[in-house]
């Protein structure tokens, strides 16, 4: 028996209608790698900071990438934050500890602390400590960078008379 032609186009239009209100499937997670490949990237940053390689890091960001440290306007673009890493004094010492690391395969926010020893050339060295907050996006290659970068001191903000 032949079914007219509504009847045999019926369950093929139902599917498309279907396929066309279907929700879009969620974005997979980040991995236990990608939280490892992020964490380790923090090690790098902190070690070529000390370095004095801005270069090197200063390729740790997206070509657009934001800069945003205290007491200073936002820096945007890779070459306007290797300059402007070039205006801190020298790091004796730098050290980041993440705390959190959410997002998905291709995006991940990381919330952590750090410290650092800053050696000003003549001058007492200088102690911090603080907190970041960092926007990272997995590139084409696989490679993760950091599109946003923040941070804040946990001292005090100094009086004004």
């Amino acid at each position: 028996m032949r079914l007219p032609p509504a009847l045999r186009l019926g369950p093929m239009a139902l599917l498309i209608a279907c396929q066309q209100h279907a929700t879009p499937a969620a974005p997979a997670g980040l991995t236990d790698a990608d939280r490892a490949t992020i964490d380790s990237l923090h090690t790098e940053f902190a070690a070529a900071v000390v370095a004095g390689d801005f270069a090197k890091v200063a390729s740790m960001y997206t070509e657009d990438a934001s800069l945003m440290a205290p007491n200073a306007p936002v820096v945007t673009g890779r070459m306007g934050i290797q300059q402007a890493l070039t205006t801190f004094p020298p790091m004796g010492e730098m050290k980041l500890l993440t705390h959190d690391i959410h997002g998905s395969s291709d995006v991940a926010a990381v919330r952590g602390t750090y410290m650092i020893l800053m050696a000003p050339p003549g001058s007492p060295a200088i102690s911090d400590t603080g907190s970041y907050a960092e926007l990272w996006r997995k590139q084409a290659d696989g490679k993760w960078l950091m599109a946003w970068d923040i941070w804040n001191s946990h001292k005090p903000a100094p009086t004004l008379h």
